[in-house]
């Protein structure tokens, strides 16, 4: 319930306040709970009490089932716990903070992307207009890509030849990071504009990898909350634009630096 204070506190603490997504993090995690966060284990409590609870999940059957992986109401909760953790929370609350301007673009090397000033192109959209809303959110995205990379891990023995022509073998097992965020700033791809803002550009959509895809194709994982995701910030500009309009707002320019990536 929205409007419930109280578990609207509880999951801003635990997934804003006390940085939940780092509690999942192999080594990381344990450190940080030893050094910050002790009571992580609790709010992961009663964060997940609060899921279970939902009208929702209450219609969830006591019994396990085969349809719902033989998972009980808690177990699908816990679960639900760790995906709001390490990415609902996440990736949209970035991207928004990028398209208001709140944060800077990438400082690419050579040219001018960190000087572009989101807000003022926000004030200049046409707010009634939910498609041009959306080619924005996917510009920002473009620019400056909420989850950076996706990895795959082989599933049998690769060689690869490198850049300077020798070959290198890698074992079943390899975790291969995928640099999307490269992707998104190919000149060989987006031409010559590739690192000025454009929300009208060709094949903007068609050709994002923002939810873990090339648009909508995909190899059986793509972020299952896209759909929420572009609703809620398509909704969210438009209605905080009209009021920052009628209020007077303007751009406000970047006022934090981007995370350092290599070359991102």
């Amino acid at each position: 319930d929205p409007n419930n204070k109280e578990t609207i506190d509880a999951l801003t603490k635990f997934h804003y306040g006390a940085s939940s997504a780092a509690y999942y993090l192999e080594f990381y995690g344990d450190l940080m709970q030893r050094l910050l966060y002790r009571k992580w284990p609790k709010m992961v409590e009663t964060t997940t009490n609060i899921y279970m609870n939902s009208p929702v999940m209450q219609k969830m059957p006591d019994e396990t089932r085969e349809e719902f992986r033989n998972m009980t109401r808690e177990e699908l909760a816990e679960m639900m716990v760790a995906i709001m953790s390490i990415a609902a929370m996440v990736g949209p609350r970035t991207l928004m903070e990028e398209a208001m301007g709140r944060s800077a673009f990438p400082n690419y090397d050579g040219h001018k992307t960190h000087e572009i000033d989101a807000a003022k192109i926000w004030d200049g959209l046409d707010l009634d207009d939910a498609n041009e809303v959306k080619q924005f959110l996917f510009e920002v995205g473009r620019l400056y890509l909420p989850v950076a990379t996706t990895h795959r891990v082989a599933t049998e023995a690769f060689t690869v030849t490198m850049r300077n022509g020798k070959e290198c073998k890698f074992p079943k097992g390899t975790k291969v990071v995928v640099p999307m965020c490269l992707g998104m700033v190919d000149e060989n791809v987006w031409g010559p504009t590739t690192f000025e803002f454009d929300h009208n550009r060709a094949n903007l959509c068609p050709y994002s990898m923002m939810f873990n895809s090339v648009g909508d194709d995909h190899a059986g994982r793509i972020c299952p909350g896209r759909a929420i995701a572009l609703e809620m910030g398509i909704d969210m500009l438009t209605q905080l634009g009209k009021v920052r309009r009628s209020s007077g707002g303007s751009g406000t320019g970047n006022t934090e630096k981007p995370n350092a990536v290599t070359g991102y």
